[in-house]
């Protein structure tokens, strides 16, 4: 997934530059802003990888990305 887009619905959240395997949960780390942004990706975010257009589409909980801004 790394090089994929984020799209958090219609919102284009940037490019995926790394995926973080850890024991509980994957993350993908974006630049939001100039900040870094860690997304988790599980069965409650995860909606769809779209492999031909290089997408992933999450559903994020209200007020996880208000952390990084």
């Amino acid at each position: 997934m790394v090089g994929f887009r984020l799209f958090d619905g219609a919102i284009d959240l940037g490019e995926i530059l790394e995926v973080i395997e850890q024991p509980h949960q994957v993350l993908c780390r974006i630049d939001l802003g100039g900040k870094e942004a860690l997304i988790p990706m599980h069965d409650q975010t995860l909606r769809k990888v779209d492999a031909r257009r290089r997408e992933v589409h999450v559903e994020l909980p209200d007020g996880l990305l208000d952390v990084y801004r």
